[in-house]
């Protein structure tokens, strides 16, 4: 139904909001590690992972916290009764938080095929566990159930993936974290920005206008995620060959245009459909019950694809 559908994608917009220094931690950790495996330095890559992963659990556990703490204030205004989905998303932000820290690793790597794997789990896991559990009848409680269940068995997985990479025993060296903290100030403010672009719409929708409407409003916004999506794991792989190459001291410029040009491709081709084929892109993809919205597709997906 598009009242539930909008009250789950609003928590979803809003954990979205809130995993912006998850994202610039991704960032942050891909580009040092793309630059220690170009400089042949592959202890400080076991070094950095644990001791950020060290730091990262109390930040997890406090964050938490005071995340549990405003849920009555959060719920309030996004007109949603069950504190139990606010419970699910906390511990969603817990395991991706840390989880974070082993796609980043596996980002400045280069190993783009366990990369795409544990993405895959996420997407395809939570699409279709979430679907499955309101098709069941267990509502978006079920859904956040369901994200949980994915987000825990993607962090075994890159956990385990790591393994050999990191549990090499650390031999005497340092990594500057004043240097990762200017670097991350900076992509703190790139990667928010860009994440309320696609997120404070949709929290904000479900705020002010009725729970249907917004649901509409979810479904047009997802479809117009999947364009931005769609084309995302192209800077996945391109940023850490960049990374590397700038490390080496050679030219990366070729590998820039060429995904750019990529980038520009697919997200053409996605407008392109959706602008041409909107009732049958909304039919296909959230169901019969969000026709209503189809002469607003159109307008929406120039965001993403701008983006």
């Amino acid at each position: 139904m598009p009242d539930d559908y909008g009250a789950l994608q609003s928590l979803i917009s809003l954990s979205n909001i809130f995993t912006v220094p998850l994202l610039t931690l991704n960032v942050v950790v891909t580009k040092f590690v793309a630059s220690f495996v170009g400089r042949g330095e592959p202890e400080k890559i076991s070094y950095l992972f644990h001791r950020l992963q060290k730091i990262l659990l109390v930040v997890v556990f406090l964050g938490g916290f005071i995340f549990f703490v405003f849920s009555g204030t959060i719920l309030t205004f996004l007109h949603i009764e069950s504190w139990v989905n606010f419970l699910f998303l906390d511990i969603v932000l817990f395991f991706g938080l840390i989880a974070t820290l082993n796609r980043a690793t596996l980002q400045g790597l280069s190993n783009f095929v366990s990369l795409t794997v544990a993405q895959f789990i996420e997407a395809y896991g939570k699409l279709l566990l979430g679907f499955i559990a309101v098709t069941l009848g267990f509502r978006v409680t079920g859904a956040f159930g369901a994200f949980v269940l994915i987000a825990f068995v993607s962090y075994i997985y890159t956990a385990y993936v790591l393994k050999p990479y990191v549990s090499k025993k650390e031999k005497s060296t340092s990594v500057s974290i004043r240097s990762m903290g200017k670097y991350g100030l900076l992509s703190f403010f790139m990667t928010i920005s860009m994440v309320s672009l696609y997120n404070t719409d949709v929290v904000l929708v479900r705020h002010f206008f009725s729970s249907y409407e917004s649901g509409l409003y979810a479904a047009l916004s997802v479809l117009g995620k999947i364009i931005f999506f769609g084309s995302a794991p192209v800077s996945v792989a391109m940023f850490p060959l960049v990374a590397e190459a700038h490390a080496r001291g050679e030219k990366y410029h070729k590998i820039f245009l060429k995904s750019m040009l990529l980038i520009l491709g697919i997200a053409g081709v996605a407008t392109f459909l959706f602008s041409v084929y909107p009732t049958i892109a909304l039919k296909i993809l959230v169901g019969e019950k969000y026709l209503s919205a189809a002469p607003y597709l159109p307008i929406r997906r120039t965001v993403p694809s701008s983006i």
